[in-house]
């Protein structure tokens, strides 16, 4: 019932494609971050993602009961790692994986002007994480570790504000057209991708970075073996490229701080925000009955199921540490 009532009444390009081709028409929507991708898919398509706790591509219950063969089979050869071999160099003394800047530094605009200085640079942990020691780093080269399990799984998630993650997904969308055979008869296909690094680069480390920079001479070369592996798939003349984006980048606070264009700018951090506002809750309600929690960059409201999960406003106070005592 969900999803003809998504094949109805949404408009996505995907589900006028399958209506208009009488469910001929095969559609796949893929990419490193699930949430760009699934609204894509509609309910007429197919939608893969990259898992960042397994460092594989999955999917959802809505779209397979069980992911197919070929995605299993891919799965179990340990891909990102095999990947990471094959297209970066390894640091001599630590054997990181290293991003380092692609072309000699005099072929860069930013190298001037890029936040050396930005030593706040560090990927948030998500729920569950607790290897929080490693990061990239706020300037070249960057490290991706591994060594230990602890190491590797950072890696999983880290691989995701480098160029390599857009790269990586292209072996995954090679494989997906020639195992699905897409564009191989009369009826048109539709292939979506979402190639997030652009977007994480430039929130983490700013447009006026080198490594911004940096990102867009990979990128190119990324596309360009997107363009090969499709060419190879499927006629030229009989294919199709949409590019698009979806917004700028204003530079970073402690840029504009360097080069003394704002000296009253500053972060906010998610920590001290949470604090304070779930204090708030505790003194407005007397229970916390909701509490604020940030993923992503993104913050909401959670409510609190479990009664064995509510605490009192003295018990609240009790467990914070005392650096973000009011």
């Amino acid at each position: 019932f969900l999803r003809y009532s998504l094949l109805e009444n949404t408009g996505t390009l995907g589900d006028r494609l399958v209506q208009a081709t009488g469910g001929k028409a095969k559609v796949f929507s893929l990419g490193i971050w699930d949430w760009p991708i699934i609204p894509m898919a509609g309910g007429g398509g197919k939608a893969f993602w990259y898992d960042y706790t397994s460092g594989e591509f999955v999917s959802s219950t809505f779209f397979y009961s069980e992911l197919p063969r070929w995605v299993q089979h891919w799965n179990k050869t340990n891909p990102l790692e095999r990947y990471l071999d094959q297209h970066m160099p390894r640091d001599p003394k630590t054997g990181y994986w290293v991003w380092k800047p692609l072309n000699e530094l005099n072929e860069y605009r930013n190298v001037k002007t890029s936040p050396i200085n930005a030593a706040f640079v560090k990927p948030p942990c998500y729920p569950g994480q607790t290897n929080c020691q490693y990061s990239l780093g706020a300037t070249f080269p960057h490290m991706l570790p591994n060594g230990t399990p602890e190491a590797l799984q950072m890696t999983k998630l880290l691989v995701g504000y480098t160029p390599f993650s857009d790269d990586f997904l292209i072996d995954f969308v090679a494989k997906l057209v020639q195992e699905e055979r897409l564009g191989q008869d009369a009826t048109p296909d539709l292939l979506m991708m979402s190639l997030p690094a652009t977007d994480m680069i430039g929130h983490m480390y700013g447009p006026d970075s080198l490594e911004h920079e940096d990102n867009f001479y990979r990128l190119d070369k990324t596309l360009a073996r997107l363009f090969d592996a499709l060419k190879q798939a499927v006629p030229q003349e009989e294919l199709l490229v949409v590019l698009s984006a979806d917004h700028g980048m204003n530079s970073i606070p402690e840029f504009l701080q360097q080069q003394g264009k704002a000296s009253d700018i500053g972060r906010l951090e998610n920590g001290k925000i949470l604090w304070h506002v779930n204090s708030a809750l505790v003194r407005t309600f007397g229970l916390v009955v909701w509490r604020l929690d940030c993923v992503r960059q993104a913050c909401f409201l959670i409510w609190q199921k479990s009664s064995k999960k509510v605490l009192t406003q003295t018990k609240w106070r009790r467990k914070q540490p005392k650096c973000c005592a009011e």
